[in-house]
């Protein structure tokens, strides 16, 4: 609209009538405007939180018999420094960079550490990572970068000391190679020339490695046990960047519009309005964390210490909502349904023995609410938070040596509540439609999961239960249609 009104500015200008003065200014000609350039290097440090997946089994050196696969979870949280260089040309962003994590990421792993003697559980922790990788971006706005990442990473988990027992055993530590892909944008805060923030999602698969479990001989136990991992990980990061050489000139070129001159004074753009309805869908990654243990209902016995079972997986997403702005303020509300295919491998010590089975999370809703501020015309920045309720179906569990499930959890639906952060800005080449990012934290109800077994298994406890409590961590992109965007609105950027 602006280079609309300014393209009839100078058409007006140009066609009546005009004293010399005014034609010996339209004459001159007029330097192009420089463009902010993101070439350069710049620093940066932030935070996030990481959630990682260990596929692992455990089995004996000496003899054929292995246990079950299970997905142990962990979470925490990470301070992160990093430093890159990019360079523009035209519209499009290359990079390179490299960053720095210390962590505290901690999940509660158990495996049967001799041969079914007796379950073991302890705590096991990521405590850094660092990472080299490179980006290539799309400049959507002057001040707004859009950008996926790749490269190489390398992490390190402590040792871990496992119990109980009469037989102490230790996990010692590995440092594990990888590679990761990511995706995020980065934009001008506008506070202080070169001042900007980052927000990336990314996600590190890490080499599948075999660790030797040290423990002490005891009769029957083999003399050897060994584990094998596999480490996936998903990480949010937010950053604050300081860029050394941010406003320098650009080749691209300037707004044309921006060349001519009038006396006439040119009445501003109305600014784009955010108040209205739309509809979305799009899709995302999940990952779940379930803190878990199993107990005698009649007794309230443990059956065995807690556990981290760990779940990831895809889903789509179709959305709704409307909002309402004021002044750069904007409230409004919104529900979501998300088809899920989100699985894990869970264990405990469910019928006189152990076992272990997939655990899949098919389907969530949420109603919630967000309030955002338009950083820019076309960007909006938001927080939401809301209520949320997702269902898991039932799950086979299976001793290692049978092909019988020898226990059932029945499915369960459970409700909860969510906080998220996320953007959305206009895409530019049809009007309404917008691109929306978000990063969103469910946490749900704790509850008590009676359990089946079959009888003749191991002779498990009548009355059995299991307890758990799901937390979930998910990003998701959608496409957006915005039924009535640009309206006149009495706010001005």
């Amino acid at each position: 609209m602006r280079k609309f009104v300014l393209c009839l500015t100078a058409v007006a200008a140009m066609t009546g009538s005009a004293s010399a003065a005014d034609l010996a200014t339209l004459k001159a000609p007029v330097a192009a405007v420089p463009v902010a350039s993101w070439t350069g290097c710049y620093v940066g440090a932030g935070g996030g939180g990481a959630y990682t997946a260990n596929d692992h089994d455990d089995r004996s050196a000496s003899t054929p018999f292995f246990d079950r696969n299970e997905t142990a979870s962990g979470r925490g949280w990470f301070g992160t420094i990093q430093g890159g260089c990019d360079y523009q040309f035209s519209n499009w962003v290359v990079g390179g960079f490299a960053d720095y994590d210390v962590m505290d990421v901690t999940s509660d792993l158990g495996f049967d550490g001799s041969f079914q003697f007796a379950r073991r559980v302890g705590s096991q922790k990521q405590d850094r990572q660092w990472a080299v990788g490179a980006r290539a971006g799309y400049v959507v706005l002057p001040q707004l970068l859009t950008y996926v990442s790749a490269g190489y990473t390398q992490a390190h988990w402590q040792s871990t000391d496992l119990a109980p027992g009469f037989i102490p055993l230790n996990l010692p530590g590995a440092t594990l190679g990888g590679w990761f892909i990511g995706a995020g944008d980065e934009y001008a805060l506008g506070l202080l020339p070169g001042l900007f923030w980052k927000t990336e999602y990314r996600y590190s698969e890490f080499d599948r490695t075999t660790v030797p479990v040290a423990y002490t001989p005891f009769a029957a136990p083999p003399t050897a046990i060994l584990t094998t991992e596999k480490f996936r990980e998903h990480s949010v990061r937010s950053e604050l960047v300081y860029r050394f050489n941010w406003g320098g000139s650009a080749t691209a070129a300037a707004d044309p519009a921006s060349k001519l001159y009038t006396k006439a004074p040119v009445a501003a753009a109305p600014a784009a309005n955010w108040t209205g309805c739309y509809v979305g869908a799009g899709g995302g990654a999940a990952y779940t964390a379930n803190d878990h243990n199993e107990y005698v209902t009649a007794t309230g016995l443990a059956a065995s210490g807690n556990e981290s079972a760990g779940a990831y997986g895809w889903f789509g997403t179709v959305q709704a909502g409307c909002d309402y702005q004021f002044s750069k303020w904007l409230v409004g509300a919104f529900g979501d349904y998300d088809f899920m295919d989100v699985k894990g491998d869970i264990g405990f010590n469910g019928a006189g023995g152990r076992t272990a089975g997939s655990q899949k999370q098919d389907g969530q809703w949420a109603v919630g609410a967000r309030a955002g501020y338009a950083m820019l015309p076309q960007l909006l920045t938001y927080v939401s938070a809301g209520y949320t309720q997702a269902h898991w179906q039932s799950a086979d569990l299976f001793v290692p040596t049978l092909a019988t499930p020898s226990v059932n959890m029945p499915g369960t639906t459970k409700g909860g509540w969510f906080i998220g952060a996320g953007d959305e800005y206009a895409l530019g080449f049809l009007r309404g439609l917008f691109w929306k990012t978000e990063y969103r934290y469910s946490e749900f109800d704790r509850a008590n999961v009676p359990v089946s077994f079959t009888p003749g298994l191991g002779g498990g406890p009548t009355g059995f239960s299991v307890t758990e409590k799901f937390r979930e961590h998910n990003v998701r992109s959608e496409l957006v249609y915005r039924f009535n965007w640009a309206g006149p609105v009495t706010a001005k950027y």
